[in-house]
């Protein structure tokens, strides 16, 4: 019989879901405290059991986003479990956190996997809202280098080979985390978006030594930008990164993601994930070229709250940028930065 408990034998948990093919990094135990010490989230930690032997994984967090009243989240990548019913036990278990919390609500963040339950009148189901509106790209590294090679079309071949034309210097190490954030946080402000600090990912680095690498490109010495990885398995997760604009029509980005692949091929990882975007966004089309796209679902179980979050239910056309992010775009630097530590303690995920 599958009992659910909240606390958690972070090495047994960690155990089981480094074993999991369909975990994500964000799984592991140390996330959840990533985000407590950086952004002050309360985490709550599910475990499911079976005969004392876990069976499935959902960490999450209370988001305090006064004046609205708290809502429950899980981390990127919602559940992991080895089972349906698993999966379902762990979602009535979170059901009844955000009850006890009086939350207004609770979302599943990211999931690859849609609910778990295919009758519509399983109980509770009524209250359980999808939305689909963002993919991942993901792309097998078992051919190894040379294959993924052969396998891109003739102009994506010859975009990468521009970039490598360019003369950009790359350099493969984790130290470089100081030199390669001001690019990432350039390129956050761009987009409109509250930039993850810098903090974040120096204890994410602390609590994952040995699953964090970095990839940093320069030109004649200057910052290009690069991107982070986080590694978990089989899977080489590419979540951050970024290139600056100055260096965008030099092709940076083509050759940077190829030689992640190339590089993680050559070191016989079995696949790599570059990430959520979109689906109808120019992000995700770029992606689309190195890979294959799989879907990701926000489950959203309405409590207190009786319509859909707005960061979720508002679908706008690509490209397109919201006042509250233009203005964003216009914030000197330095500002931007120091109000998106206040910013990220309400949305740490938007």
């Amino acid at each position: 019989m599958i009992e659910v408990h909240e606390g958690q034998d972070a090495a047994a948990c960690d155990e089981f879901v480094r074993a999991a093919p369909q975990a994500s990094y964000f799984h592991l135990a140390a996330w959840q405290n990533t985000y407590r010490e950086v952004y002050g989230l309360r985490p709550f930690a599910l475990v499911a059991q079976d005969a004392g032997a876990v069976v499935g994984v959902l960490p999450l967090c209370a988001v305090h986003a006064w004046p609205a009243r708290a809502h429950v989240t899980s981390l990127p990548g919602g559940w992991c479990a080895a089972s349906p019913s698993a999966a379902a036990a762990l979602l009535a278990a979170a059901c009844a956190l955000t009850r006890r919390l009086d939350a207004a609500y609770l979302v599943l963040r990211d999931s690859p996997d849609p609910l778990p339950w295919a009758d519509a009148a399983a109980p509770g189901a009524a209250r359980w809202h999808t939305v689909a509106r963002h993919v991942t790209v993901r792309q097998s590294l078992h051919a190894g280098a040379d294959a993924l090679w052969q396998g891109f079309s003739h102009d994506l071949r010859n975009l990468v080979r521009r970039g490598q034309r360019a003369g950009f210097d790359l350099s493969w190490d984790a130290d470089q985390l100081d030199a390669w954030y001001p690019a990432f946080a350039e390129t956050a402000q761009r987009k409109g978006t509250p930039v993850l600090s810098r903090r974040f990912f120096r204890q994410a680095q602390a609590h994952f030594p040995e699953r964090f690498t970095l990839l940093v490109l320069r030109h004649n010495g200057e910052l290009v930008g690069g991107g982070c990885q986080f590694l978990l398995g089989q899977t080489v997760w590419c979540t951050w990164g970024a290139i600056r604009p100055p260096f965008l029509r030099q092709h940076a980005t083509y050759l940077m993601y190829w030689e992640i692949m190339a590089h993680f091929a050559g070191l016989g990882w079995a696949a790599v994930d570059f990430g959520r975007s979109a689906t109808d966004s120019g992000h995700a089309a770029f992606k689309r070229r190195f890979g294959q796209q799989q879907p990701l679902y926000q489950h959203v179980w309405l409590h207190r709250q009786r319509t859909l979050p707005g960061l979720i239910a508002q679908a706008r056309p690509a490209g397109s940028l919201s006042l509250a992010q233009r203005l964003w775009q216009r914030l000197p630097p330095a500002v931007a930065e120091a109000l998106s530590a206040i910013v990220r303690r309400r949305i740490p995920f938007g």
